[in-house]
């Protein structure tokens, strides 16, 4: 059957036309479905900025605080490192201080010994003097009675007489020699006690010297005992202060070297958030293309509805003509 059929053409421009009504409905949805991808596009581009430039702001917070940090421990380690300098210092100056001090006490210890040997040699030295006192003036004693009683001889022997009244005139010259050795070993006597009162004087006047050596022994070593007690308790202090300094700076230098690790970490966040931005940039210039290129598939697709339409319009009409002409028009 020729092609001029109208029984042949007619189904064939019928089907055409469904075809062309298709794809104008195909152009649509695709129309449509590529506006959707579009919006969906520009919103992750936007979402994806607005969570890089959230991070970059949480990041320039966390790097704000990082700095602060590291200044913050810088310093601490300076002052902490100062801090065991000096205690240090006062712990050799507390040492210093202990030395001497132990070595003025065995410098007290020493001289009081000495004294309290010197107050006894002397004790024994004002008891001897006592003693000798006390024998010179029993020695004394005892020479003026003999003195007293050979002069009452001698008073007898001269006043001797006989039955008649008439002096004997004995020879008295014994009793007297007995006075004068009276006599002499009552100024010997006197002598001894005299000598033994100033030795006994001396030595009294040596114990309370002595005796004061001791009182000053002693309060400085009441003294030296309180003071030495301060530098032991002192240098305790110091050793707790060194250990406590000590503890500080191994937790500060932890916590410099979490600091560092902060840093680090940071600028790892720096690296991802540039690559994030290069990705964002790049993701929003071809955003920005795809929408040029919407646009212009857009209008070309509308002008492929036009001409689908006005072609699909066009079919019709010459179908409607076929049906009711039944002739093939030269034109078609």
């Amino acid at each position: 059957m020729p092609i001029n059929n109208p029984d042949i053409l007619h189904p064939l421009l019928d089907e055409l036309s469904q075809k062309v009504r298709n794809l104008n409905h195909r152009i649509s949805y695709t129309i449509d479905d590529a506006e959707q991808l579009k919006n969906i596009s520009s919103d992750q581009t936007s979402q994806a900025t607005f969570d890089t430039n959230h991070t970059s702001d949480v990041k320039a917070n966390d790097e704000s605080k990082i700095r602060y940090w590291e200044n913050e421990t810088t310093q601490l380690i300076a002052k902490t490192n100062d801090l065991i300098v000096r205690v240090n210092d006062n712990e050799a100056k507390f040492k210093r201080i202990q030395i001497a001090v132990n070595q003025s006490i065995s410098y007290w210890n020493s001289e009081l010994i000495i004294a309290q040997k010197k107050l006894a040699e002397w004790q024994a030295y004002r008891n001897k003097a006592v003693q000798g006192m006390n024998i010179a003036q029993a020695n004394y004693n005892r020479a003026d009675a003999d003195r007293r009683a050979a002069v009452n001889a001698y008073h007898n022997c001269m006043d001797a007489k006989d039955s008649q009244g008439r002096p004997l005139n004995r020879n008295c010259s014994g009793y007297q020699s007995q006075i004068y050795a009276a006599e002499s070993a009552m100024q010997q006597a006197q002598q001894e006690y005299r000598y033994w009162e100033q030795e006994k004087i001396k030595a009294e006047a040596e114990i309370r010297k002595w005796e004061a050596r001791i009182a000053k022994c002693n309060d400085s070593l009441h003294k030296l005992s309180q003071a030495l007690t301060a530098a032991n308790s002192g240098l305790q202090l110091i050793h707790e202060a060194a250990d406590y300094s000590q503890r500080s700076l191994e937790e500060l230098n932890s916590a410099k070297a979490l600091v560092v690790k902060a840093q680090e970490k940071n600028a790892e966040q720096d690296a991802l958030v540039a690559q994030n931005l290069a990705n964002i940039q790049a993701a929003q210039t071809l955003s920005d293309h795809s929408k040029s290129s919407f646009i212009a598939a857009n209008k070309l697709a509308s002008q492929v509805q036009f001409y689908g339409s006005s072609a699909s319009a066009e079919i019709n009409r010459k179908v409607d003509d076929l049906k009711e002409f039944s002739i093939i028009p030269n034109s078609l």
